[in-house]
């Protein structure tokens, strides 16, 4: 199977404001065909794509479809995990290089220059 690329993920600014010195910005990202995976390079995102002019502070992402995503500030990249919740040993979230996520809307926010 193809790795998903940073083409292949839709982002969409759905508002923007003011929050004292920093932007605020509300989006959605779609990804995702159940038939490529994710790469374990992770994915690119510029600050462009966040609604933004120069750096992102912070992005949180909702959690949808069983997956979680993180923003890596240090490396500008979206991170894909999943919680390991089978009931006996809940351990910490794993990276989810190589899985295959079904098309989903993952709302976020990030704050930023």
């Amino acid at each position: 199977m193809a790795d998903l690329a940073a083409t292949n993920l839709a982002w969409t600014v759905l508002n923007k404001g003011i929050a004292g010195k920093k932007r605020r910005v509300f989006g959605k990202l779609v990804f995702g065909d159940g038939s490529s995976t994710w790469p374990s390079g992770h994915l690119a995102v510029t600050v462009a794509q966040l609604g933004l002019i120069r750096q992102a502070d912070m992005v949180v992402f909702q959690a949808n479809n069983g997956y979680r995503l993180e923003y890596n500030k240090a490396n500008g990249k979206v991170e894909l995990y999943f919680s390991d919740l089978n009931g006996s040993v809940d351990g910490p979230d794993i990276a989810a290089t190589g899985a295959t996520p079904a098309s989903a809307t993952y709302y976020w926010e990030a704050i930023g220059l």
